[in-house]
């Protein structure tokens, strides 16, 4: 059964006498209340590199518009042109559209309000055509910048064009109706022309018509999006994931990739419909902006990662299209369409792993920590979940291969209880020479106390682990 319905398949265009031709409507949810705050995008399908030529949010009642005027973005202007960001303001990530008439060498900065440079996006020679470039809010040494006014500026020889974007704290703030995009010209007929419509937003599955018909009509549009649970923004990873494993703690070491045949899906087939087609390039496109979003119909976001770098992005999009115009080109990456036992797993596709294992996202992560589970405790984290929490029970459990890999994720080596118990006191209350070992050779302090005085010696005689015991006080412990 479909995520979203559509009340009105084909969205037409309400063009009332002497006002900008506008399609409105509502998005609601499916248990009836409006679905608010939702992004609006609209996309050329024959160019869907360019980026959304319309965009707009719906309001607190789900009620959007998105003018006519705005569908075109650039308008391909005849000479060197540089779009607005989008989203705008933005957090924390905006693209920059912009387009070169001549082929040349092509400078595209970001500047502080003090007209220092924070970050160079693009240096580099480009031939004729449009383009985008992505900042991510960082400076020049990859450090996050604050939120405020920056100023980005394009130059190619002797010709520059500059436009202010505003970095804001937390999610972006964009207005409901009436807020869209930089207005350009109409198309200059009013003959129907097909679009590419995706709507995304917190706690709903994101809806995408690739048949967005925009003309003549009258009209007022209904879309139905079906809630998820609410997505958080997490790493990505791969891994090669299995259709059945109750994955359970009494099972560890558990991976989600034993040699049983099953597979992740179709590479480039992220709605799971079993086709690649333009809805999964739509879907890959809107992830590059939102990463949190889940794929409609139990799919997996992360198989839009068609170039098999670890990421889905706008690399992807290009990919995908090449493969939607000629399947057979020779520079296409090897699998596209074919079934993979091996892919990307984003946050969204992780937490739906979790839940299609039967697995409680919020009340379980600790339990597969204790129990050593690593591919599991890679789900939780990627979906999530803080590394640092998971230190002082994968110590415990004695799992050595499960805290090496959160420590790769940055968690705290020096993390401790409300006891002041540290790793090194868990480690050896857990019985594991293995671990304290380790932790021995990343600096732990073995005199290290406990606010009742113990030390890690008094924990593993207390328990009982004569080796582990021995071992400390070898080492003056």
């Amino acid at each position: 059964m479909p995520f979203v319905v559509a009340f009105f398949v084909g969205l037409l265009l309400s063009m009332p006498v002497g006002a900008e031709p506008l399609v409105e409507g509502r998005v609601r949810l499916s248990s009836g209340g409006p679905a608010a705050a939702a992004q609006m995008l609209v996309f050329d399908l024959t160019a869907l590199e360019r980026g959304p030529v319309a965009q707009a949010t719906t309001d607190g009642d789900g009620h959007f518009a998105l003018r006519l005027s705005s569908l075109g973005g650039l308008g391909r202007p005849d000479g060197f042109a540089l779009g607005q960001n989008y989203p705008n303001p933005f957090n924390p990530s905006t693209v920059i559209p912009y387009q070169l008439a001549t082929a040349g060498r092509v400078r595209l900065e970001v500047f502080n309000v003090l007209g220092q440079r924070v970050a160079t996006l693009v240096d580099a020679d480009r031939s004729a055509g449009v383009y985008m470039a992505v900042w991510d809010a960082t400076d020049e040494a990859g450090r996050a910048v604050g939120a405020g006014v920056y100023i980005y500026r394009l130059r190619e020889g002797g010709a520059s064009r500059s436009r202010r974007m505003v970095l804001v704290d937390g999610p972006a703030g964009t207005a409901g109706v009436g807020s869209f995009g930089p207005a350009v010209h109409a198309p200059s007929e009013q003959a129907e022309r097909s679009y590419g419509l995706v709507v995304s937003g917190a706690g709903f599955v994101p809806y995408v018509d690739a048949a967005f018909s925009v003309g003549a009509g009258l009209g007022s549009v209904e879309l139905v999006v079906e809630p998820v649970a609410t997505q958080v923004r997490g790493k990505a990873l791969t891994l090669a994931l299995t259709a059945d494993g109750s994955a359970c703690p009494s099972e560890p070491e558990t991976t989600l990739g034993e040699d049983k045949g099953l597979t992740c899906g179709i590479l480039g087939d992220v709605n799971n419909d079993g086709l690649v087609d333009v809805n999964d390039a739509l879907l890959v496109m809107v992830f590059h902006f939102d990463p949190s979003i889940t794929a409609p119909n139990e799919g997996t976001m992360g198989l839009g990662d068609v170039t098999a770098d670890g990421q889905v992005n706008l690399d992807d999009v290009l990919v995908l299209m090449t493969y939607l115009t000629n399947a057979s080109d020779a520079s296409l990456p090897a699998g596209i369409g074919q079934a993979t036992s091996s892919c990307t797993v984003t946050a969204g596709d992780a937490r739906a792993e979790l839940a299609r294992r039967g697995i409680d996202y919020m009340a379980k992560f600790i339990d597969y920590v204790r129990a050593g589970n690593l591919e599991v405790v890679k789900l939780f984290v990627t979906a999530g979940w803080s590394v640092d929490d998971a230190m002082l029970a994968a110590a415990e459990g004695g799992h050595l291969a499960v805290m090496e890999y959160l420590v790769e994720q940055g968690a705290n080596l020096e993390a401790t209880d409300a006891n002041d118990m540290t790793l090194l006191h868990y480690a050896a209350w857990g019985g594991s020479l293995a671990v304290v070992e380790y932790l021995i050779e990343q600096g732990a302090n073995v005199e290290a106390t406990a606010d009742y005085g113990w030390t890690a010696r008094i924990f593993a005689e207390e328990e009982c682990h004569s080796d582990v015991a021995e071992y400390l006080k070898s080492i003056g412990g």
